[in-house]
């Protein structure tokens, strides 16, 4: 009998020995894979094409990129609060005559929209359609690269704990560079999380509200869900230790920012947009986003595909962005 109980034991010992160093392979592996998504590539990101979700919208994507190509575009860039280069093109309104007490055609623009991209994209392509719609109202329209992309430095993205101050920073670059005129925040995917989560910060008088198209709640629960669909992870299991490995790897923390409590800081109006065929993004973050804002606020609900609900339906679309500037004008 005691030769049984030692022989269990040491069965029992093995398969916890084996199951900690499964444990331990996928942790690590785990922090390994998400390093690499997060850590720019020597040569930058390849810019999009279309594809995926937006694959059926190749036509309009491809035209409205050699709209913006063919443009007057002027470089501009700023240092974040980190130190780094940060980038974005601005594209200047047709001349605006609703703000010109002649009548006449005002170089004033109606407003300034700040357009934030989402992870491994490009402004050019995120914001296909949307930028042209934009320049017709008269709005002229910031593109930004986000830290890590295009021509903007840094080495890795943090789902926007850093982004937010980032968007700080261009807040108050529109700012002094347009004095008084209404500025919006803009962000589709992680820049629509990133916008969010600028709301809660200290941001120019003149910022009138944010726009914030299929967003996350927090960089944690998207990674965890990321976890699960792509890599087949128990994530519950392994992602307590794996953001740890995270942390010491890229330097930021998964845990250290949340959409949902900064818009219970912002008191600015809020347009959610989010499409019920998101299958990147789950459409019930936007709503928990939504219902956590104790500012004015307003849902747009698409048939859509992950970034792609102006393209699935671009009128519903370009109402709700007219109405909501209008609102966000009557505040005031």
């Amino acid at each position: 009998m005691k030769q049984l109980k030692n022989t269990i034991i040491k069965a029992v010992a093995a398969a916890a020995a084996v199951l900690a160093a499964i444990w331990i392979i996928a942790v690590c592996v785990f922090a390994v894979l998400f390093r690499q998504t997060v850590r720019r590539p020597a040569d930058g990101w390849p810019h999009p094409v279309p594809g995926g979700s937006r694959e059926a919208y190749r036509t309009e994507l491809l035209e409205s990129e050699a709209w913006l190509a063919a443009q007057q575009l002027q470089n501009v860039t700023i240092t974040s609060f980190d130190g780094l280069t940060l980038s974005a093109q601005v594209l200047a309104p047709v001349r605006n005559v609703s703000s010109s007490a002649s009548g006449t055609p005002s170089d004033i623009p109606a407003g300034v929209c700040i357009c934030v991209h989402g992870i491994h994209s490009a402004p050019d392509f995120e914001f296909a359609g949307i930028y042209q719609f934009l320049h017709e109202l008269g709005h002229t329209v910031i593109l930004v690269d986000q830290r890590t992309h295009g021509r903007s430095g840094g080495t890795y993205i943090t789902f926007g704990e850093k982004e937010r101050y980032d968007l700080q920073s261009w807040a108050e670059y529109a700012a002094a560079a347009f004095p008084n005129t209404p500025i919006w925040l803009f962000g589709v995917s992680m820049g629509c999380a990133s916008v969010l989560m600028a709301s809660g910060l200290p941001l120019p008088a003149n910022v009138k509200g944010f726009i914030g198209d299929c967003g996350y709640t927090t960089p944690y629960e998207i990674v965890r869900v990321c976890a699960i669909r792509d890599y087949h992870m128990p994530a519950d299991i392994v992602l307590p230790a794996a953001k740890l490995l995270i942390s010491s790897m890229t330097g930021f923390d998964l845990e250290s920012c949340s959409v949902p409590e900064a818009l219970k800081i912002n008191k600015k109006p809020v347009l959610f947009v989010h499409g019920t065929n998101d299958a990147y993004v789950p459409y019930e973050m936007s709503r928990t986003n939504y219902e956590s804002c104790t500012a004015p606020k307003f849902f747009l609900e698409t048939s859509g595909a992950h970034a792609a609900n102006f393209l699935a339906e671009p009128e519903a679309y370009k109402r709700a962005l007219k109405d909501f500037f209008d609102f966000c004008l009557r505040q005031n």
